[in-house]
Formats: C-alpha cells, sequence, structure tokens
C-alpha cells in the first residue's frame, strides 16, 4: 500500500482546486441565435383526447414544439383531438400540411399512427408514450422511464422531511417477542370468540 504524504495531498487539492477556478473564469460561450433558421421545416403535433393542457405529456410535447417554433424559427401545425374519434382526421389533414415530422401524443394514438405511417411511408412520425411489438420504419417511439424520476422524486422528499426523534433507551431496548407467540392460542381467545371457534 502507497501513503501519501500531507504535503502531496495538499498540493493536489489546490492543484484540483485551482483548475476548477481557471475554469470557472473562462468565458462564457457565445449563444448561438438560430432564431428564424428553419422556417421550410414543419413540425406538426396531433394530441390525444386529453388536449394541448393536460399537465402531462400533451402539454410538455406542445410546449416543446412551441419552443422549437420560437428558438428555430420552423413552422409548426397542430391539431387537437376532442375525442378518439378525431385521430384519423387529424392525422390525416397533417398529411396534406407538408409536416416533416408529425408527433403523436400517447399510446391511445398507436393504431392511427401505426395506420398513417402505413399509409405514408414518405413521412415521418413520432410518438409520445408508446412502444410498438415490431418496429415501423418512419416512426419513432419515444418513451420515458417513468421509475426512475419517480425514485429520484421519492429520494429528495425523503431528504426533505424531517427526521422522526430517535426512540428512549427504554424502548430501544424492549425485544420483539418470539415468533412463536405471534399465533393466538384458543385459550388466548376471548370467551365469545371461544365459542365460535368451537361450532
Amino acid at each position: 500500500m502507497r501513503f501519501v504524504s500531507r504535503k502531496t495531498g495538499v498540493a493536489a487539492a489546490m492543484l484540483g482546486i485551482s483548475a476548477l477556478a481557471l475554469s470557472a473564469c473562462g468565458a462564457a460561450p457565445e449563444e448561438s441565435s438560430s432564431a428564424g433558421k428553419y422556417p421550410d421545416y414543419v413540425g406538426c403535433i396531433v394530441s390525444d383526447s386529453g388536449g394541448f393542457d393536460d399537465q402531462s405529456f400533451n402539454e410538455s410535447s406542445y410546449r416543446g414544439l412551441k419552443n422549437a417554433e420560437k428558438d428555430l424559427g420552423i413552422t409548426i401545425k397542430e391539431a387537437e383531438s376532442k375525442s378518439n374519434a378525431d385521430f384519423a382526421t387529424n392525422l390525416q389533414g397533417m398529411m396534406g400540411a407538408s409536416c416533416n415530422l408529425t408527433v403523436t401524443v400517447g399510446f391511445l394514438l398507436a393504431d392511427a399512427t401505426a395506420d398513417a405511417a402505413a399509409k405514408n411511408p414518405d413521412s415521418h412520425f413520432a410518438i409520445v408514450d408508446n412502444q410498438y411489438e415490431k418496429n415501423i420504419d418512419n416512426v419513432k417511439p419515444i418513451i420515458y422511464d417513468t421509475a426512475q424520476a419517480a425514485f429520484l422524486a421519492g429520494y429528495a422528499s425523503g431528504e426533505l422531511l424531517p427526521r422522526p426523534a430517535p426512540l428512549p433507551p427504554s424502548a430501544a431496548s424492549r425485544s420483539l417477542p418470539s415468533p412463536s407467540s405471534w399465533t393466538a392460542s384458543p385459550t388466548a381467545l376471548p370467551s365469545s370468540m371461544k365459542t365460535r371457534a368451537r361450532t
């Protein structure tokens, strides 16, 4: 086992701190203004019956498309479905809008998206929150591993909650009864239950 002297350890730590400090002093990267650069690109979106204000996948997907319109200057087309019966009609409308990419939101649109993709093999689609058993060449699934986010949220909330007070020594020293005493014997039952147990 190799030991590092205290002086060497302090020098290494100072070198690391200096490197971090100097990198923090570097000039900020220049913002590249790409607004208005892609006006010929048409991004389209079809919501499921939850609409674009569902505080879930529809809303976040719609907000992402609106950000692309603002930041990249793309042209957008949108169709908000009021019911499941609107899916095929809304998708057909997007096929007539010369969309470079049509994003469909939610697994409810899976069948309608697969049908539109089959009828329009030169069009490109992305579907949020759905994975087909067999891949479709012109449809890209967008899947989120919600278990990972839920784990992190649970961990963060556990860190924010107050810690319970430690048990007093008298309670901490008590031992649990043995498992053999966990089952109730007929003699331990109240008399009203004994008569029911016998019948």
